[in-house]
């Protein structure tokens, strides 16, 4: 009884933390290489983890022009020694029989055994390590036997800058208008209707690498999500600006002048802005560039913005909040040619609490759901939510199900279920890195979201 006065006192938000997609399976062996993994390893089949990684073992294997197609990303427990656990890692790939090929960074190798292709990458830090395995296809690149120093590490140099300025005005994003579509052919994001217009004038379409939105003379890129490196998760300012713009600048620019934006890493919401002057290698254009990098729960999202001059940069992008807000134009119709299928998402949260009289710990609320949203060639629809919440050891597990048939439009879709209720929601598609999400927003409840994969 006085647990039962005493709880609604709890901090009840301590230690909340919301883990979108959740889905980390322990795992005794890698599917993709066939090792031994340690006790305590698990596979992170989180949608935006897989994304993530994938599109940081593409840095390394489109250097030699090969593609991932299945990924692996592990997560294996803490080691004292950074450097046994590394070597131990190669140790079992060898012993299963695959050849090491180091890649251009310390942190990547390429294994191969029997026709088979990897990339491997590996890092460690004192509260995990992580291994990400991809299949590849293409050659394997020609680098040095195994037993010779990598080339050129990943980690890049400090830039050198020049003296270019930053507006200062503080004035807010952009809001959202209607939009207007037209039909190109689809690409490798499987988007048909892969050109959104819209009314200020910004047209976006997704690319191999990023997306594309062009007004007047400037072009911003919205480069696809990219997962830290484990070194990089302290969020120290220069090392992360170095990091990505070597990564996606400079191997496409020569760069002439550069100013950094001074980091404060005291600030309730960290800058990563960069900007200079530079030539394109593709048509030998002088541009001027803007560079902003947003991180959120370990994932990057880049922002680059060329244009012909300073002042017309400027002239669209007073401020800061204008240059992140380029992340909301990465929207895209839907078809009814490109959404029929299968469609799902995991979500998932926990709330740990404690007393606050005493401190003691007094359990831990979760809730974990899995939704699956099925759209038929004939019409018919259905909404499948299911999962467990409550207090952990006595979590109460549910299942719902709404089915009917459905009408939509390229933004809007509503279906009426088997109780005659109408379910009416906005939709879009998201591009990502060889595929799409489509967006879900309940027009009655906007707070209820869904971020769904194709599934089949």
């Amino acid at each position: 009884m006085i647990i039962k006065k005493i709880i609604p006192l709890f901090a009840l938000l301590v230690s909340l933390t919301l883990q979108a997609q959740k889905k980390l399976i322990p795992v005794s062996a890698s599917a993709l290489s066939g090792i031994s993994l340690p006790e305590g390893s698990k596979e992170d089949k989180r949608f935006l983890s897989v994304v993530a990684g994938k599109a940081l073992l593409e840095t390394e294997t489109k250097k030699s022009g090969s593609t991932v197609s299945k990924t692996e990303i592990l997560v294996l427990p803490p080691t004292p020694d950074p450097a046994v656990t590394t070597d131990s890692i190669k140790q079992l790939f060898q012993t299963a029989g695959w050849t090491l090929i180091p890649g251009t960074d310390q942190t990547n190798y390429w294994l191969e055994r029997n026709g088979t292709r990897l990339i491997a990458y590996f890092s460690n830090s004192k509260k995990e390590n992580s291994l990400y395995l991809g299949e590849t296809t293409g050659q394997l690149p020609g680098t040095h036997p195994a037993n010779t120093d990598p080339q050129q590490p990943q980690q890049p140099d400090p830039i050198q800058g020049g003296q270019q300025g930053l507006p200062q005005d503080n004035q807010q994003g952009n809001t959202q208008p209607p939009q207007q579509v037209t039909q190109p052919a689809s690409g490798s994001s499987g988007i048909i209707i892969s050109t959104s217009n819209f009314d200020d004038g910004w047209i976006a379409r997704p690319q191999a690498d990023w997306v594309q939105v062009s007004k007047n003379n400037l072009t911003a890129y919205i480069h696809y999500a990219i997962s830290l490196p484990d070194e990089l998760r302290s969020g120290d300012g220069d090392p992360i600006l170095n990091y990505f713009w070597n990564l996606l600048i400079t191997p496409r620019y020569n760069v002439s002048s550069l100013w950094k934006m001074p980091f404060d890493p005291y600030a309730y919401k960290r800058t990563y802005y960069m900007e200079g002057t530079a030539t394109e290698n593709q048509t030998g254009q002088t541009v001027y560039l803007a560079f902003r990098i947003l991180i959120n729960s370990g994932i990057a999202t880049c922002i680059e913005i060329s244009g012909p001059s300073k002042d017309q940069y400027q002239a669209l992008f007073p401020d800061l909040d204008k240059v992140a807000n380029m992340t909301t134009y990465n929207r895209f119709a839907v078809s009814p040619d490109d959404v029929t299928g299968l469609w799902k998402e995991s979500t998932g949260g926990f709330a740990q609490y404690y007393n606050v009289y005493n401190g003691n710990y007094a359990g831990m609320n979760a809730v974990s759901i899995n939704t699956q949203f099925r759209i038929g060639t004939d019409g018919n629809c259905s909404l499948e939510h299911k999962g467990a919440g409550g207090m952990v050891g006595n979590q109460q597990f549910f299942s719902e199900k709404y089915a009917g048939r459905y009408t939509m439009t390229n933004w809007d879709f509503s279906f009426t279920d088997q109780n005659g209720k109408l379910n009416a929601y906005h939709i879009y598609y998201q591009a990502v890195k060889n595929g799409r999400i489509l967006y879900m927003q309940n027009k009655q409840f906007t707070g209820q979201e869904y971020f769904l994969m194709k599934a089949e």
